[in-house]
């Protein structure tokens, strides 16, 4: 099974088989269902690990360790949130203009934050991907278990803490 895909390769391939297999080209719904299905599996990176792992006949288990480059992350992100959700809360109740005007410098600063922190998630994505491609001859379970984990909950703070600089607008 392959851990490292070139996006730009894989959205070619995906492009290429869903107008060969495309309903409206005479391809079956099924068939082009399950190539979004793959492709969907695919490009996600702890989908693909977690894929590795069922066809090895491993369950993915998550709970247990993730990589000590993410760990620290937990306070951080954390800290952010639990910042963000009063001021945005107080963003949402200002009806007045001199209201609004209070939140503005507060809700610059919290962005500044936010796209810092996601930045960081970023970095730390990479190098945990890394540290799994420097292992790819001699792969064990408990690093594409560890890398999995890790990576899921670097995606999961991403989101959030998108979504509440979303809110920020």
């Amino acid at each position: 099974p392959a851990i490292e895909l070139e996006e730009e390769i894989l959205r070619e391939a995906f492009q290429q088989q869903s107008q060969k297999f495309h309903p409206d080209q005479g391809g079956s719904p099924e068939d082009f269902e399950k190539i979004n299905q793959a492709y969907t599996l695919l490009k996600s990176r702890p989908s693909r690990l977690i894929a590795i792992l069922n066809h090895f006949e491993v369950e993915f288990d998550s709970r247990g360790s993730i990589s000590p480059l993410v760990d620290n992350l937990f306070d951080k992100v954390n800290s952010t949130l639990e910042q963000a959700s009063p001021l945005l809360s107080k963003k949402k109740q200002a009806d007045s203009p001199l209201a609004k005007a209070l939140l503005e410098k507060p809700i610059l600063a919290l962005q500044e934050k936010i796209s810092l922190t996601i930045a960081e998630l970023s970095e730390k994505e990479s190098l945990v991907w890394e540290t799994l491609l420097e292992h790819k001859e001699n792969l064990d379970i408990e690093l594409l278990q560890e890398t999995s984990r890790s990576l899921i909950f670097l995606q999961k703070w991403r989101k959030q803490l998108q979504e509440s600089f979303a809110r920020c607008w």
